[in-house]
């Protein structure tokens, strides 16, 4: 009796302290990694025509390395991207790359615009007033040459009168120099001009109030280049 007795007194312990390793609740499930889609069109910047044949490219983040070409209706698709932060590339031949940064919690849209590059041959003409007569020369050759947002360019003109352009394009506008040599006068006429304005992917025009000449008498003023193309 005495050995029956002291088993219901262990037993009833155990049930009163409960067990020595009790289990704890169970954790809930990690959420699955949520996944959107990043699409948009690719247009270009002063006509607002599609591209087709860009190239969309994330560069960071977990998504890294995933790209989309744009097809002929300027449309591309990133499908099954991680959530995330990250910064997208738009490349063209023959325009100028743009970068994005993108905050990815939903499928989103995304319209990307690109500036042509200026690289090329241009028509275009150049007025100026020399001495108080104002004067207009057609170009015979205007080749502009755009790397990144550098542009330099020379420029030949009739009644013999050539020049060359350098400077930076940002937003949209050109600031720079201006080089104009006026090789039929007697003597000879150089001079330069701090230039700005507007320079879209098919029309440039540069004024200036002045161009001071450096190796002749006179004066030049209210110049105005206007390229198109």
């Amino acid at each position: 009796m005495r050995y029956q007795a002291s088993l219901v007194a262990a037993a009833l312990l155990v049930a009163a302290c409960g067990s020595a390793n009790p289990a704890g609740p169970t954790p809930a499930p990690m959420p699955g990694t949520q996944r959107f889609t990043l699409s948009g069109t690719v247009t270009d910047r002063s006509t607002s025509a599609p591209l087709d044949a860009a190239t969309v490219t994330v560069t960071d983040g977990p998504n890294a390395g995933r790209s989309a070409t744009t097809d002929g209706a300027g449309q591309y698709t990133l499908a099954d991207l991680q959530s995330s932060r990250f910064t997208i590339r738009v490349t063209r031949e023959g325009y100028g790359e743009t970068t994005d940064n993108i905050m990815l919690n939903a499928s989103i849209t995304v319209n990307v615009a690109l500036d042509r590059l200026l690289t090329g041959s241009w028509n275009g003409t150049v007025v100026f007033t020399f001495n108080g007569q104002r004067a207009t020369s057609a170009f015979s050759n205007a080749q502009l040459t755009q790397t990144g947002n550098q542009l330099t360019g020379l420029l030949t003109a009739e009644s013999g009168v050539s020049g060359s352009l350098s400077g930076t394009v940002d937003g949209g506008r050109f600031s720079g120099i201006l080089r104009v040599d006026f090789s039929s006068g007697n003597p000879r006429c150089t001079g330069t001009a701090n230039v700005t304005g507007p320079a879209a992917s098919t029309t440039i025009t540069l004024t200036s109030p002045v161009l001071s000449l450096e190796t002749c008498p006179g004066s030049v003023r209210d110049i105005e280049v206007r390229l198109t193309r």
